[in-house]
């Protein structure tokens, strides 16, 4: 299991060979664990929300190179040629145009259809059998790989989850301290305006009195 991890960061530069369907999604699920593990540490130790951010950004860009390289490997272990795999990559202008177009027309229901059918193509080329030879797995590799999948699947979403519950809390305490913040505001604007109501009124009323004292 995690030789194949090792094997991913060994070829982050190979664009060339190719990567069986195991390989793939394995090092995806893998990945999708460490940033969950990440985020939950930042946002525990600092309580920052936007540090987790930044954090989780910072290792998408060193995930990024390798990532590509292995989805290009993925495509031409599938039997893609070079021509097919540049297709693949510049499909996302593509999208980008579909999506324009949807949303020029205001239909909410054509974007997320758009985005369906996309990304649906996707996973079914990534998940085609390879066109050359794909190693057999014995009945136990099967049995510990499908372990594996779920108990990694399951963490990282329960950290997702918990970092989700964790930020909805610092959301619910910002909006607290706002509304407070904003009804003091508020007061302060009520008392000013009374105060100031009052002081109008009696210099109206004095005003008033010094001609009466005077005749």
């Amino acid at each position: 299991m995690f030789r194949r991890y090792f094997k991913f960061w060994r070829e982050a530069l190979d664009f060339h060979s190719g990567a069986y369907r195991l390989d793939f999604f394995w090092i995806h699920v893998v990945n999708d664990l460490i940033l969950a593990i990440i985020g939950f540490v930042t946002l525990t130790v600092s309580n920052s929300f936007w540090l987790v951010l930044k954090v989780d950004a910072a290792v998408l860009i060193v995930l990024f190179i390798p990532s590509l390289s292995l989805f290009i490997r993925r495509l031409r272990d599938t039997g893609f040629s070079i021509n097919q795999v540049m297709f693949v990559l510049l499909s996302p202008s593509l999208l980008w145009i579909a999506i324009e177009v949807s949303i020029e027309l205001r239909s909410a229901i054509l974007v997320l259809l758009v985005l369906l059918i996309y990304f649906g193509w996707l996973v079914f080329l990534v998940s085609r059998r390879s066109a050359y030879w794909t190693p057999l797995l014995s009945r136990i590799e099967k049995i510990y790989y499908g372990i594996g999948f779920a108990i990694m699947v399951s963490l990282s979403i329960g950290l997702q989850l918990a970092a989700g519950s964790v930020f909805r809390q610092d959301v619910k305490k910002a909006l607290v301290h706002a509304v407070f913040k904003q009804q003091k505001v508020e007061k302060n604007t009520v008392r000013t305006t009374e105060s100031d109501a009052s002081s109008s009124a009696e210099l109206s009323s004095s005003t008033e009195r010094i001609p009466s004292s005077s005749s």
